[in-house]
């Protein structure tokens, strides 16, 4: 799900494979959809804030760590960018 922000990010929220499914490349396809979807609305960049675990996936999606980790409800989470 993408959501505008105004400062002019768009903010990828809610994304999630179960865990049967991981490592089949759904995921990755799922990010590179929303990459698409926020060129065609205009924006050059995104943000998300991912879960610990799932950072490296990021990463590997070739999205950057920015700051610092922060607790979010006991789970550790790091905002994390990418410019389309």
């Amino acid at each position: 799900i993408l959501q505008y922000q105004e400062d002019g990010w768009a903010k990828m929220r809610q994304v999630a494979v179960d865990a049967a499914c991981q490592g089949s490349g759904i995921g990755k396809k799922m990010v590179e959809q929303a990459h698409k979807t926020c060129r065609e609305f205009g924006f050059t960049r995104v943000f998300c804030h991912a879960r610990a675990p799932a950072v490296e996936f990021y990463k590997r999606c070739g999205w950057k760590v920015k700051g610092e980790p922060y607790d979010f409800f006991g789970i550790t989470h790091y905002r994390m960018e990418f410019f389309l």
